[in-house]
């Protein structure tokens, strides 16, 4: 398979949109909805949320800052690095609970724009970015920006579902 250099698109742009129609659906949501049961198991739909908050602070201390303070352990394979992401993906849920649903969606609102200006400040056609799916080694950075893309996007999705509304394929 070959890897493009060139981005497909503005994916800092496509952040800033996937950011405004998730902040809309979650300020429409009632207080019953934010405990309803997601695809994601464990997770209602408040976890769910501050998964993508913890997801936002990810993007923001590796790839602005450049601060690993959770690395991958070295020379994990596959399943391992599965079973070491899920865990740490747990552990920040578990301490977001005090977070509220007002406070989650405070956070993702400030988030978003150093999300967005994270990837724009980054040059897309650099082979500095690690997406296990795609290679071993270095992709491009745009390629990692749509992988951040797509999650934030299907976890939308999981949580349409979980409210009871029609997912939002555009």
């Amino acid at each position: 398979m070959t890897i493009p250099t060139d981005a497909p698109c503005d994916f800092s742009q496509l952040v800033r949109v996937e950011r405004a129609r998730l902040l809309d659906m979650l300020r429409s949501l009632s207080a019953e909805d934010w405990h309803r049961a997601t695809p994601c198991p464990g997770w209602d739909v408040l976890g769910l949320v501050n998964h993508l908050i913890g997801d936002d602070l990810s993007v923001i201390a590796w790839q602005r800052d450049h601060h690993h303070g959770t690395p991958a352990p070295e020379a994990a394979d596959e399943t391992q690095f599965i079973h070491w992401l899920d865990n740490l993906q747990m552990e920040w849920v578990d301490a977001a609970r005090r977070i509220s649903p007002r406070l989650a969606v405070e956070l993702l609102d400030w988030l978003g724009n150093p999300v967005a200006d994270t990837f724009a400040a980054q040059d897309p056609g650099l082979w500095t970015a690690h997406v296990s799916w795609a290679s071993d080694s270095p992709v491009p950075v745009w390629l990692d920006q749509a992988r951040e893309l797509t999650e934030r996007w299907i976890h939308r999705q999981q949580l349409h579902e979980a409210v009871g509304r029609p997912t939002d394929l555009d």
